[in-house]
Protein backbone atom coordinates (compact mmCIF):
# COMPACT_ATOMS: atom_id res chain seq x y z
CA UNK A 1 0.00 0.00 0.00
CA UNK A 2 1.30 3.43 -0.92
CA UNK A 3 1.63 6.04 1.82
CA UNK A 4 -1.13 8.63 1.87
CA UNK A 5 -0.06 11.86 0.19
CA UNK A 6 -0.76 15.04 2.03
CA UNK A 7 -0.12 18.69 1.34
CA UNK A 8 2.18 18.84 4.35
CA UNK A 9 5.38 16.91 4.66
CA UNK A 10 6.76 18.78 7.64
CA UNK A 11 8.79 17.12 10.32
CA UNK A 12 8.55 18.54 13.83
CA UNK A 13 11.44 20.83 14.65
CA UNK A 14 10.58 21.58 18.31
CA UNK A 15 9.53 25.14 17.37
CA UNK A 16 6.14 25.44 19.07
CA UNK A 17 5.22 28.66 17.26
CA UNK A 18 6.04 27.25 13.84
CA UNK A 19 3.96 24.18 14.76
CA UNK A 20 1.08 26.47 15.74
CA UNK A 21 1.36 28.25 12.40
CA UNK A 22 1.33 24.97 10.47
CA UNK A 23 -1.68 23.68 12.42
CA UNK A 24 -3.58 26.94 11.91
CA UNK A 25 -2.81 27.11 8.19
CA UNK A 26 -3.73 23.47 7.55
CA UNK A 27 -6.98 23.93 9.50
CA UNK A 28 -7.83 26.97 7.35
CA UNK A 29 -7.27 24.93 4.18
CA UNK A 30 -9.54 22.18 5.51
CA UNK A 31 -12.21 24.73 6.46
CA UNK A 32 -12.05 26.08 2.90
CA UNK A 33 -12.90 22.60 1.59
CA UNK A 34 -15.99 22.44 3.82
CA UNK A 35 -17.11 25.69 2.16
CA UNK A 36 -16.41 24.21 -1.29
CA UNK A 37 -18.63 21.24 -0.42
CA UNK A 38 -21.41 23.59 0.67
CA UNK A 39 -21.00 25.47 -2.62
CA UNK A 40 -21.40 22.19 -4.53
CA UNK A 41 -24.55 21.51 -2.52
CA UNK A 42 -26.09 24.94 -3.21
CA UNK A 43 -28.62 23.45 -5.64
CA UNK A 44 -30.08 21.50 -2.71
CA UNK A 45 -29.86 24.26 -0.08
CA UNK A 46 -28.48 27.77 -0.65
CA UNK A 47 -25.04 28.62 0.64
CA UNK A 48 -25.78 32.18 1.69
CA UNK A 49 -23.77 34.70 3.69
CA UNK A 50 -25.42 33.63 6.94
CA UNK A 51 -24.24 30.05 6.44
CA UNK A 52 -20.85 31.14 5.12
CA UNK A 53 -20.25 33.18 8.30
CA UNK A 54 -21.52 30.50 10.70
CA UNK A 55 -19.04 28.68 12.95
CA UNK A 56 -17.33 25.70 11.33
CA UNK A 57 -19.23 23.25 13.53
CA UNK A 58 -22.53 24.53 12.12
CA UNK A 59 -21.24 24.42 8.53
CA UNK A 60 -20.04 20.84 9.07
CA UNK A 61 -23.43 19.84 10.49
CA UNK A 62 -25.25 21.48 7.58
CA UNK A 63 -23.02 19.82 4.98
CA UNK A 64 -23.42 16.46 6.71
CA UNK A 65 -27.22 16.78 6.83
CA UNK A 66 -27.42 17.64 3.13
CA UNK A 67 -25.04 14.82 2.16
CA UNK A 68 -27.19 12.38 4.16
CA UNK A 69 -30.28 13.67 2.33
CA UNK A 70 -28.65 12.77 -0.97
CA UNK A 71 -28.86 9.11 0.12
CA UNK A 72 -25.89 8.07 -2.02
CA UNK A 73 -23.87 4.98 -1.16
CA UNK A 74 -20.90 6.65 -2.84
CA UNK A 75 -20.81 9.34 -0.14
CA UNK A 76 -20.44 7.10 2.91
CA UNK A 77 -16.82 8.17 3.45
CA UNK A 78 -17.70 11.85 3.03
CA UNK A 79 -20.46 11.52 5.65
CA UNK A 80 -17.97 9.94 8.03
CA UNK A 81 -15.33 12.57 7.28
CA UNK A 82 -17.74 15.47 7.86
CA UNK A 83 -18.85 13.85 11.12
CA UNK A 84 -15.28 13.67 12.38
CA UNK A 85 -14.62 17.33 11.65
CA UNK A 86 -16.16 18.87 14.77
CA UNK A 87 -13.75 17.06 17.09
CA UNK A 88 -10.76 17.97 14.91
CA UNK A 89 -11.72 21.64 14.74
CA UNK A 90 -12.39 21.56 18.48
CA UNK A 91 -8.77 20.58 19.02
CA UNK A 92 -7.70 23.43 16.77
CA UNK A 93 -9.85 25.86 18.76
CA UNK A 94 -8.33 24.71 22.04
CA UNK A 95 -4.88 25.61 20.77
CA UNK A 96 -5.72 28.73 18.77
CA UNK A 97 -7.94 30.28 21.45
CA UNK A 98 -5.71 29.16 24.30
CA UNK A 99 -2.41 30.72 25.23
CA UNK A 100 0.89 29.01 24.57
CA UNK A 101 3.70 29.76 26.97
CA UNK A 102 7.10 28.71 25.71
CA UNK A 103 9.12 27.34 28.57
CA UNK A 104 12.71 28.36 29.08
CA UNK A 105 13.59 25.93 31.85
CA UNK A 106 10.53 23.72 31.73
CA UNK A 107 8.25 22.33 29.06
CA UNK A 108 5.97 24.53 27.00
CA UNK A 109 2.45 24.96 28.34
CA UNK A 110 -1.03 25.59 26.97
CA UNK A 111 -3.43 27.59 29.11
CA UNK A 112 -7.02 27.22 27.93
CA UNK A 113 -9.03 30.38 27.33
CA UNK A 114 -11.96 28.82 29.19
CA UNK A 115 -12.10 29.35 32.95
CA UNK A 116 -11.53 26.42 35.29
CA UNK A 117 -9.52 24.48 32.68
CA UNK A 118 -6.07 23.67 33.97
CA UNK A 119 -2.86 24.44 32.20
CA UNK A 120 -1.33 21.46 30.44
CA UNK A 121 1.97 20.69 28.76
CA UNK A 122 2.18 21.46 25.06
CA UNK A 123 4.74 20.32 22.52
CA UNK A 124 5.62 21.27 18.98
CA UNK A 125 5.20 17.61 17.98
CA UNK A 126 1.53 17.77 19.04
CA UNK A 127 0.96 20.83 16.86
CA UNK A 128 2.71 19.33 13.85
CA UNK A 129 0.69 16.13 14.32
CA UNK A 130 -2.50 18.22 14.34
CA UNK A 131 -1.34 20.00 11.17
CA UNK A 132 -0.78 16.64 9.50
CA UNK A 133 -4.21 15.41 10.63
CA UNK A 134 -5.76 18.49 9.04
CA UNK A 135 -3.81 17.88 5.83
CA UNK A 136 -5.16 14.32 5.64
CA UNK A 137 -8.65 15.58 6.56
CA UNK A 138 -8.48 18.19 3.78
CA UNK A 139 -7.50 15.53 1.25
CA UNK A 140 -10.45 13.37 2.36
CA UNK A 141 -12.78 16.33 1.76
CA UNK A 142 -11.34 17.03 -1.70
CA UNK A 143 -11.60 13.52 -3.17
CA UNK A 144 -15.42 13.23 -3.36
CA UNK A 145 -15.78 16.73 -4.82
CA UNK A 146 -14.34 15.65 -8.16
CA UNK A 147 -17.01 13.18 -9.30
CA UNK A 148 -18.97 11.49 -6.51
CA UNK A 149 -20.57 14.56 -4.93
CA UNK A 150 -21.61 16.27 -8.21
CA UNK A 151 -23.01 12.95 -9.47
CA UNK A 152 -24.98 12.42 -6.24
CA UNK A 153 -26.42 15.96 -6.45
CA UNK A 154 -27.50 15.39 -10.06
CA UNK A 155 -29.09 12.05 -9.19
CA UNK A 156 -30.87 13.57 -6.18
CA UNK A 157 -32.27 16.42 -8.27
CA UNK A 158 -33.39 13.90 -10.89
CA UNK A 159 -35.29 11.93 -8.23
CA UNK A 160 -36.75 15.08 -6.68
CA UNK A 161 -37.94 16.62 -9.96
CA UNK A 162 -41.59 16.12 -10.86
CA UNK A 163 -42.15 13.79 -13.81
CA UNK A 164 -42.46 15.44 -17.18
CA UNK A 165 -45.39 14.22 -19.20
CA UNK A 166 -45.46 14.45 -22.94
CA UNK A 167 -48.34 16.47 -24.16
CA UNK A 168 -50.46 15.00 -26.92
CA UNK A 169 -50.21 16.89 -30.22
Amino acid sequence: MLPERTMLAHAPDNDILRGLGCATLCAAYAEEQVDHILELLHRIEPFDDKTRNAPIEQRLARASAIVQRLASDELFELERTLGAGAALFGRRDEIVHGRLYPGLERSDALQAAKPKVTQRPAAAQELYALANEFAVYRDALIRPQVMRLPRAVTEYLGRAAPPHFLEAP
